[in-house]
């Protein structure tokens, strides 16, 4: 997260510059050669970061959520990077998708999760780069400061108006003798630069949205930029519940076994998950393969959920990557370990196998099938073919395999 200041249009910005040289010379004794040149005003006059967003109106809930994090400190120095902010309205749209309950007090015993997941998302919207609204290219990637194992780092595409063309020097917008930069040469041979950029219109997130701006590049102590925009960018692995997880991805038998359990016993498993911090492995499409589940019994089904679900109140104990065991936090008790009292049989660990860095690890879930006798549990291993997906209370791992808790 970085600073922002009032928008000044390019042309009133150089205008600003010239009076000010032109100021700066008429003071200048006759016949005195200028010394060192300073700091043009306009830059003099560029707000910290964090003062600037704070005076903003229509950017007060952002500003509660930095504040929240702690990004309010980091940004009353300078800043050089990009910030992308959300709107008050595009805060309002995001937080009604919001499934848990939303309690960010001090006193409040989720307020470290919610800590953790504004963290991750506000980084997505911070450019490691200054980036302004005009570019070279009809697209162009910017990485951000989130990382993930799912992206190292995660990136947005500034997108420009796909009619656009920059222009090259002496020709005319859309003129029919122009070129692209790299096929015109200049006297030295070299190709020739365009002088006139296309305008971005608007920023693609991970997750395929084209969100727009509200008002564009602000320029901040330190060289830094801010836009504010009018959605929340979201990357690939970070959703606002549970059940956006389940819609967006491959998860469609899972959400009827959800539904299943919920009619047969009278319950509501999804929204309960929602409201209670944990660590979830989620079987996909792929593990439901050659499985009728239409008869199944409801209480066995919900048997079978809470197997892939460790519950924990802090989220120091989300079991994100690297997998590493035995910690405090993996191998994680199960809920259906916790509920029936065989939490040191009903385990799940995590496993990760080092790989070269070009390489994704291979990982796994490890569990038990079988009780074996009463001192060895005989287990079985399910892949995680995506992991890390973060959502407020929770991280989601995904397998390719139903876990069975041993009978």
């Amino acid at each position: 997260m970085r600073h922002q200041s009032r928008r000044w249009p390019c042309g009133l910005v150089i205008l600003l510059a010239l009076l000010g040289d032109a100021a700066a010379a008429a003071a200048e004794p006759a016949g005195k050669r200028p010394g060192k040149q300073q700091p043009e005003p306009e830059q003099q006059q560029r707000p910290i970061a964090w003062t600037w967003i704070s005076q903003q109106p229509q950017l007060s809930s952002i500003a509660g959520i930095l504040t929240l994090i702690g990004a309010d400190k980091q940004l009353s120095g300078p800043f050089t990077g990009t910030l992308l902010l959300p709107t008050n309205k595009a805060v309002a749209e995001y937080a009604s998708r919001l499934q848990a309950p939303l309690q960010i007090a001090d006193t409040d015993a989720l307020q470290p999760f919610w800590k953790l997941f504004f963290s991750s998302l506000i980084d997505y919207h911070v450019l490691l780069a200054r980036v302004y609204a005009k570019q070279w290219d009809a697209s162009r990637q910017h990485s951000t400061r989130y990382y993930s194992s799912n992206g190292l780092p995660h990136s947005v595409t500034f997108l420009a108006n796909s009619s656009c063309t920059p222009v090259l020097p002496g020709r005319a917008a859309g003129s029919a003798n122009s070129k692209t930069a790299g096929s015109r040469r200049g006297k030295a041979g070299k190709a020739a630069v365009p002088t006139e950029p296309c305008r971005t219109v608007a920023v693609q997130d991970e997750q395929g949205n084209n969100v727009t701006f509200a008002e564009a590049r602000t320029a901040v102590q330190g060289g830094g930029v801010i836009h504010t925009v009018n959605a929340v960018l979201q990357p690939n692995d970070i959703f606002p519940s549970l059940a956006a997880v389940l819609a967006a991805m491959d998860f469609s038998d899972l959400s009827s076994a959800l539904q299943q359990i919920d009619a047969g016993l009278n319950i509501t498993v999804l929204a309960d998950l929602e409201k209670t911090p944990g660590t979830l492995a989620a079987p996909t499409n792929e593990a439901f393969v050659g499985l009728d589940l239409s008869g199944a019994d409801a209480a066995a089904l919900l048997r079978i959920v809470t197997y892939h679900f460790c519950p924990d109140t802090q989220p120091w104990k989300l079991v994100y990557t690297p997998f590493t065991s035995p910690t405090k936090r993996n191998p994680c008790i199960t809920l259906l370990g916790r509920t029936t009292g065989q939490a040191a049989l009903l385990q799940l660990t995590y496993k990760q196998q080092s790989s070269a860095l070009d390489a994704a690890p291979d990982m796994w879930v490890s569990y038990p099938t079988s009780a074996g006798n009463t001192t060895v549990a005989v287990n079985s291993t399910a892949t995680i073919v995506m992991a890390d997906i973060t959502v407020p209370l929770h991280v989601v791992h995904a397998v390719s395999k139903l876990l069975l808790p041993p009978s």
